[in-house]
């Protein structure tokens, strides 16, 4: 069943992902990113080796911050590297015991997501470069299609005007997507930061905060204490 959490939904909230790789540390890292007032908590279950549905429980039930479960394969850059329906099955049972939101990839099996609570996050990752905005548009719209709460885009910055591109693109997608799926892109790499740090000011519903140097799950991630410094000037 879905526990009760206390909050809302803005339209510009920093995520802080969770890679810790045991339970305990988890929990830590999940009370200190409430304690920065991180807005979501994003639960990286890929970087466990082994998790029961115990410590999944645990985890989810931790804070009433929203969260966010993602399980993301090795090639986009995560560490799962187990059998597909395993990994849709972990993710299937963060639904069922609260997980706020379910990060799929585009190209996997969105049947299996069929009659759960949680709101589903399309994501699509290329970690090799920034597309053209007609490329970043066809997926896009091959995403909407699937009908997500987010369509959630994240390529890599290889040079600085790849940070242009996806803000332009930010404000391309008001014009395509439906007003009830939200976007969410920025650049990874250190040539994107900026674009983590501008994109919610284009319309991203969120970006992500490291908690710490050190706590990346992406390269270019800030921490969340100088996020929020820098969105108090900006916003």
């Amino acid at each position: 069943m879905k526990c009760l959490n206390i909050w809302q939904e803005n339209d510009k909230m920093i995520v802080v992902p969770i890679i810790s790789k045991k339970t305990d540390e988890a929990i830590k890292d999940i009370k200190n990113a409430k304690m920065l007032e991180a807005d979501v908590v994003e639960l990286r279950l890929d970087y466990f080796k082994s998790l029961t549905e115990e410590d999944l429980k645990l985890l989810l039930n931790t804070t009433n911050l929203p969260k966010i479960a993602t399980c993301r394969r090795k090639k986009e850059g995560g560490y799962f590297d187990k059998e597909e329906k395993e990994r849709l099955l972990l993710l299937k049972k963060a639904a069922m015991f609260g997980a706020d939101y379910i990060d799929i990839e585009y190209d996997a099996d969105f049947s299996a997501f069929k009659n759960i609570e949680s709101k589903i996050i399309c994501s699509y990752h290329n970690f090799k470069k920034t597309p053209e905005l007609d490329e970043l548009t066809e997926i896009l719209q091959k995403c909407a299609v699937k009908k997500p709460f987010v369509v959630k885009i994240v390529t890599m910055a290889k040079k600085d005007i790849d940070n242009i591109i996806i803000l332009e693109f930010l404000e391309n997608s008001k014009s395509i997507l439906s007003k009830k799926i939200k976007i969410v892109s920025f650049c990874m790499g250190e040539k994107g930061i900026l674009s983590r740090i501008l994109c919610m000011q284009h319309g991203s519903f969120f970006t992500f905060a490291s908690l710490k140097k050190g706590k990346e799950s992406a390269s270019g991630q800030i921490n969340i204490g100088l996020m929020k410094d820098i969105n108090k000037l900006i916003i």
